[in-house]
């Protein structure tokens, strides 16, 4: 018995990275063997990465892969807490106001998708718990 090849429509991945003068640096959350193993699998992959803190830069990035290239990367266009806050707890810690910015940019992807995303990978708890709730609103259906 063969196996099932398994294909995507859309795939959202959510997760982290560190950035330090403008690149990301390797350590991140698992994003290039995501990108290559769903590359050939999904018509389109949308990465929200979202800067670790002590970062420095601290504004989530949005992604857009089609046929596994890069088509566009944009930001949020609404990013609360205010970009102020942010900077001012911006330390090697877990933040609070960071899980916030984390959580409403997802939000922010997910609802301005016309159709109902495939597949949500989120890796951090904030990131899973979003697409669980959005799972029970119908714009996501699975989650992992």
């Amino acid at each position: 018995m063969g196996k099932k090849k398994v294909e995507f429509n859309s795939v959202v991945i959510a997760t982290f990275s560190a950035w330090k003068n403008g690149i990301r640096t390797p350590t991140n959350g698992m994003i290039e063997p995501l990108l290559s193993f769903f590359g050939p699998k999904a018509s389109e992959i949308i990465l929200i990465d979202d800067p670790h803190p002590g970062s420095d830069n601290i504004i989530p990035k949005i992604e857009l892969y089609r046929e596994s290239k890069l088509i566009k990367r944009e930001r949020p266009v609404f990013l609360f807490p205010p970009l102020f806050i942010l900077k001012r707890f911006n330390t090697l810690k877990t933040q609070p106001t960071f899980k916030i910015r984390d959580f409403i940019t997802i939000m922010q992807v997910l609802l301005r998708k016309k159709t109902p995303t495939d597949l949500f990978i989120g890796l951090e708890s904030i990131n899973a718990l979003a697409g669980i709730i959005f799972r029970k609103l119908g714009k996501v259906k699975t989650v992992v």
